[in-house]
C-alpha cells in the first residue's frame, strides 16, 4: 500500500523514522531488512546507519516527494521475489509552507562523494537573499550598488536571521537561513514568511570556497506559497561555477510573487568572477578569494 503524507518545511528540516520491525516472516525469523528511497534527485543523504538497519532515520531536505520502500527476507524467501511481491511503499510530499522558499543545490563533478560529510569534504557554495535596502560596492559594473554581503540586509552564511523589518518578534516579516551546508551538494535554503509588499527582492549565490574539488554546477529553485515557481540548473545550460564566482540569480517581486531570472543587456547570465566586498573582508579579517 502507499499513503501519502504532506509535512511543513518550516522551523527544522524533517528526519524521518523508519520503522520496519514490525515486519512478520512468512517462514521462521525475518533473516534481512532492505530500505530503499526514490527521492529529489538533489537530496544526497543516505539511509543512517544503512539501508539494512530495521529502523534507520533518512534526511529529507529538498522539497518534493520521497518514496520509502521496505523489503524483507526470511529463511526461504524475499518480499520482493516473483512469486511474493509484498514489497511495502509509502509515498511522503514535502512541501514548504512559507510564502518564499528558496533552495540552493549543487553539483562538483570533482568531488566522488557528494554524501560524505565533514571539514572540506567537498565544495562549499552559499545562498544570499538581499533586501532592496541592500548596499554596497558596485563590483558587477552595472551602475548600482550590488548589496550582497550587506550586513544585515543581505541574508547569508554569516547573516543568517536578521531584523529587516517591524520590531514586533511576532510579525514573520523577516528571512531566515534555516540551513547552511559547507561540504558539498546541499541543500541551503532562505525562507520568508511574510513578505512586505512594494519589496523587490533579490536571489544570489556565491561560490566561497571549492576545497580543491573545483568548478561546480549550482540549481536554485524557489518556492511561491507552495508553488514551484522557479528552477535554474546551471549544469543544464553549460555554465559552470567557479571559486569566488558571484551569480545575480533572481528577484522576486511582492505582492505578486512573480519570480524573474536576472540577465546581462547581451542575455546572458550575471555572473561576476572573484566576487568579494571589502567591507565584509574587514569584518572577517580575511578572504578566500586572495590569491
Amino acid at each position: 500500500t502507499t499513503d501519502i503524507y504532506t509535512l511543513s518545511l518550516h522551523d527544522a528540516l524533517p528526519i524521518f523514522h523508519l520503522h520496519g520491525e514490525q515486519s512478520v516472516a512468512a517462514n521462521g525469523q525475518i533473516t534481512k531488512y532492505s530500505w530503499s528511497v526514490d527521492q529529489p534527485e538533489d537530496n544526497k543523504f543516505n539511509f543512517v546507519p544503512t539501508a539494512t538497519f530495521p529502523n534507520p532515520t533518512h534526511q529529507a531536505n529538498v522539497a518534493g516527494e520521497y518514496t520509502y520502500c521496505l523489503d524483507v527476507c526470511d529463511g526461504e524467501k524475499c518480499s520482493s521475489d516473483q512469486d511474493c511481491r509484498t514489497t511495502v511503499c509509502k509515498l511522503v510530499k514535502v512541501i514548504p509552507d512559507q510564502a518564499i522558499l528558496c533552495e540552493l543545490t549543487w553539483r562538483t563533478p570533482g568531488d566522488i562523494d557528494e554524501f560524505d560529510e565533514g571539514q572540506d569534504a567537498g565544495s562549499d557554495l552559499d545562498l544570499h537573499f538581499a533586501h532592496p535596502f541592500a548596499t554596497g560596492p558596485d563590483l558587477d559594473a552595472d551602475g548600482k550598488p550590488d548589496g550582497w554581503f550587506d550586513i544585515p540586509y543581505d541574508v547569508f552564511w554569516f547573516n543568517k536571521t536578521p531584523d529587516w523589518e517591524t520590531m514586533n518578534p511576532s510579525a514573520r516579516d523577516d528571512p531566515s537561513l534555516d540551513r547552511d551546508d559547507t561540504d558539498g551538494a546541499g541543500p541551503e535554503t532562505v525562507t520568508l514568511d511574510a513578505p512586505v509588499s512594494g519589496r523587490v527582492y533579490r536571489v544570489g549565490v556565491h561560490y566561497w570556497d571549492d576545497h580543491g574539488f573545483g568548478m561546480a554546477y549550482p540549481r536554485l529553485k524557489c518556492y511561491i506559497r507552495t508553488e514551484l515557481v522557479f528552477d535554474r540548473s546551471l549544469e543544464d545550460l553549460g555554465v559552470p561555477l567557479f571559486k569566488c564566482d558571484m551569480w545575480e540569480a533572481a528577484t522576486i517581486t511582492w505582492p505578486q510573487g512573480i519570480v524573474t531570472a536576472v540577465q546581462k543587456p547581451d542575455g546572458s547570465l550575471k555572473i561576476t568572477p572573484s566576487y568579494q566586498n571589502p567591507a565584509f573582508v574587514s569584518i572577517t579579517g580575511g578572504s578566500n578569494c586572495n590569491p
